[in-house]
């Protein structure tokens, strides 16, 4: 079970939590008089791979040096704020359509990725990329926080996908992993790429990615 493995297992529980919540929520109209057909959970989550494709053609591709999307401007070390206001005006908007329950997962330990740690000539992960994700959850949280003063009803669990790398990572052999720093691919760490004539290992898994 490794890293998207856990985020699935991670986003069903957090439905199964809302689950029953959003079978009775249902009943209640939302002020704006749109009646909810569906009871319905809707998961916001990090993507490792989605957000800032700047390896790909095109002048309407998302990238993570312009607005909106991305890290702040190159060389900033500071955790991206479009992200946040990307995350309170899609809630918004969605909210005034009707859905009253969400669930949130937070970024992960983005320094640990294999991406990222084939950076380094040890194999270490980036602490300053941790960082950036731990001021990024730190700033959704406050956001959170602050939603349901002004959208009432509304109500989201935020799943710790940080914590959880953490703590994983710590212990590793506790959870049933034996490589929690390598893909299970070819290539330095894994990191090869995913080409046909890729090969994964055989103890997959034992691994994290």
């Amino acid at each position: 079970m490794g890293y998207y493995e856990l985020t699935a297992k991670t986003t069903l529980l957090l439905c199964l939590v809302l689950g029953a919540a959003a079978v009775a929520g249902c009943s209640t109209p939302p002020s704006n008089n749109i009646l909810r057909q569906v009871p319905a959970v809707y998961v916001f989550s990090d993507s490792t791979l989605d957000v800032g494709n700047n390896y790909l053609p095109g002048k309407n591709v998302p990238r993570a040096d312009r607005p909106y999307y991305g890290i702040d401007m190159p060389g900033s070390s500071k955790p991206n704020r479009r992200f946040i206001s990307i995350y309170s005006a899609t809630i918004t908007e969605l909210y005034r359509m009707g859905p009253r329950m969400f669930a949130i997962i937070n970024v992960g330990l983005a320094g640990c990725l294999p991406i990222a740690r084939v950076l380094s000539a040890t194999g270490a992960c980036s602490d300053s990329r941790n960082k950036l994700a731990a001021g990024f959850n730190d700033a959704l949280r406050s956001l959170l926080a602050g939603l349901p003063g002004r959208l009432p009803g509304l109500a989201y669990p935020l799943a710790d996908s940080y914590g959880i790398m953490a703590t994983v990572f710590a212990d590793p052999l506790e959870s049933g992993f034996t490589d929690v720093s390598s893909a299970c691919s070819t290539g330095r760490l894994g990191v090869g790429g995913c080409q046909v004539t890729s090969t994964v290992c055989a103890n997959h898994d034992q691994h994290y990615f």
